[in-house]
């Protein structure tokens, strides 16, 4: 389960801080796929047109730490149904179940750390993924645009 302190009204999930400075930690067990089943975070900027590089700065060692870059970067993601006879039973593999778990928890968080003008940018994205795809494409175009104006072509 992830654990999720955001800049929020109040937090998704509750966790401990430490003792240190009253920053949100973690530290529970890590489950079967090598993702920590705690997960806490304070965003304290959210991303918005003139801030990428601050928000991301924040995010990607927090995606690191918790082995989460597979969720956002070329995921893997297993087969809903081991077979044509699980499909037709909707008999869910249980290995898409738990990367469904961990990816919408993950969805989750990365849209409370967006401003609503940027969140209005992902509107329609289901998965961790295309949340990160879309907001490196609209920052990508944005940075080239500004290149072409900067050097006058």
């Amino acid at each position: 389960m992830f654990s999720c302190f955001c800049s929020i009204s109040r937090p998704v999930f509750a966790m401990s801080s430490s003792p240190i400075n009253n920053v949100p930690v973690t530290g529970g067990p890590v489950n079967s796929s090598g993702v920590d089943n705690n997960f806490a975070y304070h965003v304290t900027a959210k991303l918005t047109d003139d801030n990428f590089l601050l928000w991301k700065q924040q995010i990607e060692p927090v995606l690191k730490v918790h082995h989460l870059q597979r969720f956002v970067v070329s995921p893997l993601i297993p087969p809903k149904y081991l077979t044509q006879e699980d499909a037709d039973m909707d008999k869910e593999n249980p290995a898409y179940a738990a990367w469904e778990y961990q990816d919408q928890s993950l969805l989750v968080w990365l849209q409370s750390s967006l401003s609503e003008a940027i969140l209005s940018k992902v509107v329609g994205c289901v998965h961790a993924h295309q949340v990160w795809e879309k907001i490196h494409n609209h920052f990508q175009a944005k940075t080239k645009a500004k290149s072409r104006y900067l050097h006058g072509t």
